[in-house]
C-alpha cells in the first residue's frame, strides 16, 4: 500500500525486499532490492539483501558483483568480504584471492564463529592443518557448543596423528549433536583407527539405529580397521 501511494519510497522497497527474502521469495526480493538500488545506488543494505538472495538461487556472478559493490560502500562490514571470499574459494576456485578476502573479514569481525569455521574448512581441504586448527579453536572459544566446530577439530587432530585429542573432540561433538550420523561415523572411524574395535562397533550400532539402511557405515568401519592393521576384521 505504501508503494501504491509513493512508488519512490526507498524504505518501503528495502523493507519489502528484506521481508520477501525472509519468506524465501527470492525473485521478488531481488526485484524489490533492485528497484531500491535503482532509486538510490548507495543503499548498501539492499546490495546485501540482493547478494544473499542471489547466492541462494544460485546466481554466483551476480552475487559477486553485489559483494564488490557492498565492499565499495561499506568496507568495514565483514559480510561483503566474507561472501566474496567464500564464492571465490568455493565456486571460482581462486583460493589465494578468496583467502585474502577471508583474512579481511576476520580482521573486521574476529569473533564470528561461522566465518572462522568456513575458513577453517577451506584450510583443512588445502591440508593447512595449523591454520585450520587456529580458526577452529577461535570459533569454539566463541561458541563452545558448536558441534560442527568440535567435529572439524576432531578431523584435523585425527589427520595430525593425535588420536586421543581427536576422540575427545569427536565425542564432544556427538554429545552436542547425538543424531548427526556424519559426526558419529567420524568418531567410529577414529576409534577403529586407534584399535578400539568394540567401541567402534558400538558406534555402528547407534548409527544403524538412526539410519538402518546406511550401508556405507560398514565400509567406513572396514577402512578404519585396515588403517589400524586389522586386515582380517
Amino acid at each position: 500500500k505504501a508503494l501504491e501511494l509513493d512508488p519512490t519510497n526507498l524504505k518501503a522497497w528495502a523493507y519489502r525486499a528484506a521481508a520477501k527474502a525472509d519468506l524465501g521469495q527470492l525473485a521478488g526480493a531481488i526485484e524489490d532490492a533492485s528497484k531500491a538500488i535503482e532509486l538510490d545506488p548507495t543503499l548498501a543494505d539492499c546490495y546485501l539483501t540482493r547478494m544473499r538472495c542471489r547466492a541462494r538461487l544460485p546466481d554466483y556472478p551476480g552475487c559477486i558483483a553485489d559483494c564488490d559493490k557492498l565492499i565499495e560502500l561499506k568496507p568495514d562490514d565483514h559480510e561483503g568480504w566474507y561472501f566474496r571470499g567464500y564464492l571465490r574459494c568455493r565456486v571460482q576456485r581462486k583460493m589465494e584471492a578468496g583467502l585474502a578476502d577471508f583474512k579481511k573479514a576476520v580482521e573486521i569481525d574476529p569473533r564470528n564463529a561461522r566465518l572462522r569455521l568456513d575458513r577453517a574448512t577451506i584450510y583443512f581441504e588445502l591440508t593447512n592443518d595449523r591454520a585450520a586448527l587456529e580458526d577452529v579453536n577461535a570459533a569454539i572459544g566463541v561458541e563452545p557448543r558448536n558441534a560442527f566446530g568440535h567435529n572439524l577439530k576432531g578431523l584435523i587432530l585425527m589427520r595430525s596423528s593425535d588420536p586421543k585429542g581427536a576422540l575427545a573432540s569427536l565425542s564432544r561433538a556427538v554429545e552436542l549433536s547425538p543424531d548427526d550420523i556424519t559426526i558419529r561415523t567420524n568418531r567410529m572411524v577414529c576409534r577403529a583407527r586407534a584399535g578400539d574395535f568394540e567401541a567402534a562397533e558400538r558406534d555402528v550400532a547407534e548409527i544403524l539405529k538412526l539410519k538402518p539402511d546406511f550401508s556405507q557405515v560398514w565400509q567406513q568401519l572396514a577402512s578404519g580397521e585396515m588403517e589400524a592393521g586389522a586386515y582380517e576384521r
